[in-house]
């Protein structure tokens, strides 16, 4: 996707619109929220959004000793970016002049100026983001305490990344990696977590690094060259836990 740009008309939303659904992941637009749908060559490729929304993101982990992890989810403030089919014009009415005051924009003009700012922000000029069929989908957002955030869905799998944070859920796999440790689910059923105090099996512990760098290049295949990724690569050392007591886990 090289020449996305916005529309020029900019709708309202007038009802509560669930953009992105997916089994465990849920981005929410309330009503109120101005949005413009962005094209590509011409192709309607998804929607820049602003307004009253939030994500919830199911981020646990199903292990023999219980589940492990936690469900994630904030406000979001700015203007986003969903790639992927949508029918939120079902839900929306054209905005006004009067209604884009409220988020501070004169006019409809000024709310598409900052649309292509953030556009250009998250898009290296010349490179291309692929979202992959009908049903797959991205968000490139920003949550209410000015943290980025992506999540990118399939049918069967789901991406969710924020800061250092990763998880990744998919194909009877699951890992995730935050301050507090590692978690990683293999096909079979069986799964270790990595915390503080834990020491694994070697024979676990061969296998991290691999497993990690596998499943993040797969879900974040097609986003290499969104800004912020671009000069990131998954490799073995990234399996690693950093733990810091200032800092906190929580969103």
């Amino acid at each position: 996707m090289r020449n996305i740009k916005p529309e020029e008309t900019v709708m309202t939303t007038n009802a509560p619109f669930d953009i992105l659904s997916h089994e465990k992941a849920v981005v929410r637009l309330d009503a109120g929220c101005a949005w413009v749908y962005l094209t590509d060559n011409g192709e309607r490729v998804g929607v820049a959004f602003a307004g009253p929304s939030r994500y919830i993101v199911d981020a646990i982990v199903e292990t023999s000793k219980g589940a492990v992890g936690q469900t994630k989810s904030s406000a979001l403030k700015g203007v986003q970016i969903y790639l992927g089919k949508t029918e939120v014009e079902k839900a929306s009415q054209p905005s006004t002049a009067d209604f884009l005051g409220r988020f501070g924009y004169n006019d409809a003009a000024a709310f598409l100026n900052e649309v292509r700012s953030v556009v250009e922000k998250h898009l290296e000029d010349g490179h291309k983001i692929v979202v992959k069929g009908r049903s797959s989908s991205v968000l490139l957002g920003t949550t209410e305490d000015d943290r980025s955030v992506v999540i990118a869905t399939k049918p069967e799998s789901l991406a969710f990344v924020q800061d250092k944070r990763v998880f990744i859920d998919g194909e009877g796999r699951s890992v995730s990696v935050s301050k507090s440790g590692i978690v990683i689910r293999r096909q079979d059923g069986r799964a270790i977590v990595l915390g503080r105090d834990k020491i694994p099996d070697l024979e676990w512990l061969r296998e991290i690094g691999p497993m990690v760098s596998d499943k993040v290049s797969r879900a974040m295949r097609g986003l290499g060259h969104i800004r912020g990724f671009y000069d990131w690569e998954p490799s073995a050392e990234h399996s690693h836990c950093s733990c810091d007591d200032d800092e906190s886990d929580e969103l």
